[in-house]
């Protein structure tokens, strides 16, 4: 017969199941954790509470990923639409972008470029500051533009 010393002796932690529930629990936590903060910063607008002006794309520098550079992309076709209804993207293909974050928080210039798609190949170039109104540039991105200009604007007004 074993004595009762034997029948108390402690198992080592490794053999207690309860310590691999909370191993995995927190394996599982620290997953999702990291992959909230990595498409957090994926999407995030660059430099969006801090002062001072960085150039973010370029002919020369591109800071911005692929989702955050169709984001800007979005918006000044978007700040386009909402001050003339009239122009439609159908004829008009993608030329350039420039993306600085300004002086001001949560202050963005962007300089967007265009092409007519038709027998004559015109440039159209859009300058705009915006204001984005959340740090996220995910899906539809709200802002307020300002200090708008717009040859595209110009056109449709001389063509009418």
């Amino acid at each position: 017969m074993k004595n009762r010393d034997e029948n108390n002796k402690a198992k080592p932690f490794y053999t207690k199941w309860w310590i691999y529930v909370i191993l995995v629990a927190i394996l599982v936590l620290g997953g999702f954790g990291i992959k909230s903060y990595v498409n957090y910063r994926h999407w995030s607008a660059p430099y969006y509470n801090q002062t001072g002006s960085h150039v973010l794309l370029s002919d020369k520098v591109d800071k911005l990923n692929d989702d955050q550079k169709e984001s800007f992309y979005g918006m000044a076709k978007s700040a386009i639409q909402s001050k003339d209804s009239k122009i439609s993207f159908d004829n008009l293909k993608d030329k350039g972008l420039y993306v600085e974050k300004m002086n001001k928080k949560k202050t963005y210039h962007i300089e967007y470029v265009c092409q007519s798609d038709l027998i004559l190949k015109m440039n159209f170039r859009t300058s705009m500051n915006i204001t984005l109104n959340k740090n996220s540039l995910k899906e539809d991105s709200s802002f307020t533009p300002y200090d708008y200009k717009s040859d595209l604007t110009d056109f449709t007004t001389a063509s009418n």
